[in-house]
């Protein structure tokens, strides 16, 4: 991914996703490549957590960021969601676990412990929703083409924003490039075979 954004473009890439600035690396497409990144992003984010020893933290690290600029350079913005989603759970799961050492600190009753967390899952999904609703669109245009993937953002937002004022349904499906269509047929094949799956073909 890093080679074919800084030096050579068309190294296992097409001219579709050359002409659209999206790196696939070694994948057929980009989505692949952002999908991939997420599915081990939260592996990622489990390994630093669970390793002790610095370096090795470190290293992990690493690897996470060179993973989400690969994310950047992919344009997948089904992987940019599901990464904030992901990032949302570690938050809850991290503050849980604050809120259960200050518990125990302060010997303060279950009660409050509940009352904390709600606060604070309430606050992270409102940082969360504001922040893709209202910064993405407000960045300028010059700062969005910078980045394929904010850029591949800021569009969807808009025309979500658009279709929602216009009251236009059909618009709002096409956002998502009438993907509810696969997601119908996916959670059917999901419904057929739960266990062994489909295979690529």
């Amino acid at each position: 991914g890093f080679y074919q954004y800084f030096f050579n473009p068309l190294f296992g890439n097409t001219d579709f996703w050359f002409e659209m600035n999206r790196i696939n690396a070694t994948f057929t497409d980009p989505n692949s490549l952002g999908t991939y990144s997420l599915m081990l992003f939260p592996i990622f984010v489990s390994l630093i957590i669970f390793f002790k020893k610095w370096f090795l933290r470190a290293v992990i690290g690493l690897f996470l960021v060179l993973f989400l600029v690969n994310v950047s350079f992919s344009g997948s913005r089904t992987a940019f969601m599901g990464i904030l989603v992901s990032a949302a759970f570690f938050m809850i799961i991290g503050l849980w676990k604050v809120i259960e050492r200050l518990n125990m600190r302060f010997r303060r009753p279950a009660r409050y412990k509940k009352v904390l967390m709600w606060l604070a899952v309430m606050a992270i999904l409102v940082v969360l929703i504001l922040s893709v609703i209202n910064f993405v669109p407000s960045l300028s245009e010059k700062t969005a083409s910078y980045n394929v993937l904010l850029k591949r953002v800021h569009l969807a937002i808009d025309r979500f924003n658009t279709a929602l004022k216009n009251k236009d349904w059909e618009a709002i499906g096409m956002v998502s490039r009438d993907r509810g269509i696969l997601w119908e047929q996916a959670i059917n094949m999901f419904k057929d075979h739960p266990i062994s799956g489909v295979g690529v073909g």
